[in-house]
């Protein structure tokens, strides 16, 4: 199954047979043989908002239909449909039809607007495909260096709605000067992976740790890593290695084409595994000329 747009339909398939049941990226992956911690960031660059809330519509308009066709208690069509109480169904149910449900049931209609359909086989073909192609560059940190790369740095815990990685990146500069033995000028921003992630229902309140760190020489001692940090091994494995130039600001561009544009027509796996923006030496995010290079694990 080379065909991009082919997994992906796959994981939508999956979704739909299962918008009573628990929907999670583990089986989002079983079903479409891709890894699932990634179709979530290359669905949300794509239709523009997060997997867990294209699950939530579908679920809504779903529940709607049985709304209007039956008189089962509102309480039990909430529930099937995964919401933990007829009070959050009503909010979520008034925020994308613009009536509650109990006022949909007595209208007896169906109300167009608001309602979230699948998403068919030629809106899939047509949303993946097109746009340029820029190969990246494979590597393998085995190959480029003798020992691992060991980062030092601050961490923090985000999710779809709260983003703490600016913050965290103020907090840490202000104290990097702290870290012996760091290699001058070289940052790292890690997206960091938790496989207990993968068995989790899919919703916009799933975590993510980010590390803002530096490479440093050797691995410190315990007594020789600052009070509010930490240390991190970025693994050996096989990355796909794309380079950004100009503003961080402007990052989500590449991200976009890396989702967009290459991976669709790449033929290649990404693993469920951490990703990582690194900067040497030269790095300033005041010119056109910065350069960010995004390293994002992909199978051998």
């Amino acid at each position: 199954m080379n065909d991009y747009s082919e997994r992906f339909q796959q994981a939508v398939n999956y979704i739909e047979s299962n918008l009573t049941e628990s929907i999670t990226l583990a089986g989002i992956s079983r079903a479409a043989c891709l890894s699932a911690y990634h179709f979530s960031r290359v669905f949300h660059f794509y239709l523009g908002e997060t997997l867990s809330s294209y699950i939530r519509k579908r679920r809504l308009t779903e529940a709607s239909k049985v709304l209007v066709e039956t008189h089962r208690p509102i309480l039990e069509i909430a529930l099937e449909y995964r919401f933990e109480s007829q009070e959050a169904f009503t909010r979520a149910f008034k925020r994308q039809f613009h009536l509650t449900p109990a006022k949909l049931r007595k209208y007896g209609k169906l109300v167009r607007r608001g309602e979230i359909l699948p998403l068919t086989t030629d809106k899939i073909q047509h949303i993946l495909h097109g746009g340029i192609t820029m190969n990246p560059e494979i590597v393998n940190l085995d190959d480029e260096r003798a020992r691992a790369r060991i980062i030092v740095g601050m961490k923090c815990i985000n999710t779809m709605k709260k983003n703490h990685i600016p913050q965290l990146w103020f907090r840490f500069i202000t104290k990097r000067n702290q870290i012996r033995n760091m290699i001058d000028g070289t940052t790292y921003g890690i997206y960091l992976y938790d496989p207990a992630i993968e068995t989790k229902d899919v919703t916009d309140d799933l975590e993510f740790g980010y590390l803002a760190g530096v490479e440093v020489l050797s691995y410190p001692e315990s007594h020789e890593i600052p009070k509010g940090m930490m240390v991190h091994e970025i693994p050996a494995r096989q990355y796909a290695v794309f380079t950004h130039r100009g503003r961080l600001m402007e990052l989500q561009k590449t991200y976009d084409y890396i989702y967009k544009t290459w991976l669709p027509g790449s033929g290649t796996d990404f693993l469920s595994a951490e990703h990582f923006e690194y900067h040497d030496q030269n790095f300033t995010d005041d010119t056109p000329e910065s350069k960010t290079q995004i390293y994002i694990p992909v199978k051998e």
